[in-house]
């Protein structure tokens, strides 16, 4: 990230429209735990209005334009190569948030003022590079850092387009989730947890576990699949049955995909 392509911070904060609470339930759930059934309604819950982690902002210095990955304090965390119109930024953007959340797509090098990591496309093409840092290890930590950033970007998005979810409901003392598509489909149901906070928890393992193919099973008669965690527990299972187990097997590959792009919201 070099000095002449440095940009104005002030053009790149985004306004964040959706952070405050949107109803009573945000200040009884906050915390994780929401044992008592006489606390908040029954249903789907959605405590508040999902916070930016962060933005990927275009900017213009002079004739040329450039995407900046910036974290939730304003610091640019990526620069990306210069283009010539804004409308090529625009896919910039985009290729951002496709391979940003791989970690393979990141390469970690050693420059003449320390060590930096670049983000590259599927073709290798560079995408946008990072600071200096005085260490291997420390660009490396801001590589893992970067892709969560990332990944939280595109998350935020897809929240405020209604698009891929997880949603948790409750019922009395139960609690449990469900895994649906952008079409609105649900692809994943969970087990039954009596806490809201152990529900929290196998949300976050099915983003972890969903995206491994060993941990998957599918089930005959009828078609089925399971997901399970390293230990073998079950975390979720299909939220129907097939006509067969290849087509049981096509809607894990489904399911593997959507977790991979990271284009799932969380509910809170």
């Amino acid at each position: 990230m070099t000095a002449c392509r440095s940009i104005l911070l002030s053009c790149a904060i985004l306004a964040l429209a959706g952070c405050q609470d949107i109803g009573t339930d945000s200040a009884v759930c906050t915390t994780g735990k929401c044992d008592d059934p006489s606390a908040i309604g029954f249903g789907q819950l959605m405590p508040r209005a999902p916070e930016a982690p962060g933005a990927i902002a275009i900017t213009r210095n002079q004739d040329r334009w450039l995407c900046e990955v910036i974290g939730d304090r304003g610091d640019i965390v990526l620069l990306s190569v210069e283009y010539a119109q804004r409308t090529s930024a625009l896919n910039g953007v985009l290729a951002i948030e496709e391979n940003g959340v791989f970690a393979d797509q990141y390469r970690v090098v050693q420059t003449g003022s320390g060590w930096s990591f670049e983000l590259r496309a599927g073709n290798n093409a560079m995408l946008a590079d990072s600071k200096s840092f005085a260490t291997e290890q420390e660009a490396r930590d801001a590589v893992t850092a970067t892709r969560e950033l990332v990944a939280g970007i595109v998350q935020y998005k897809e929240a405020l387009q209604h698009g891929a979810q997880f949603e948790l409901t409750r019922d009395g003392s139960q609690w449990e989730f469900e895994l649906f598509n952008r079409d609105g489909d649900s692809l994943l149901k969970s087990q039954v947890y009596s806490r809201r906070l152990d529900a929290i928890g196998g949300i976050e393992s099915v983003r972890n576990n969903g995206k491994n193919d060993s941990r998957y099973l599918v089930v005959d008669s009828p078609p089925r699949f399971i997901l399970k965690a390293s230990n073998g527990q079950e975390i979720a299972e299909s939220s129907q049955t097939f006509d067969s187990v290849e087509a049981a097997e096509a809607a894990i590959a489904s399911t593997q995909t959507l977790l991979s792009s990271e284009r799932v919201a969380n509910p809170w």
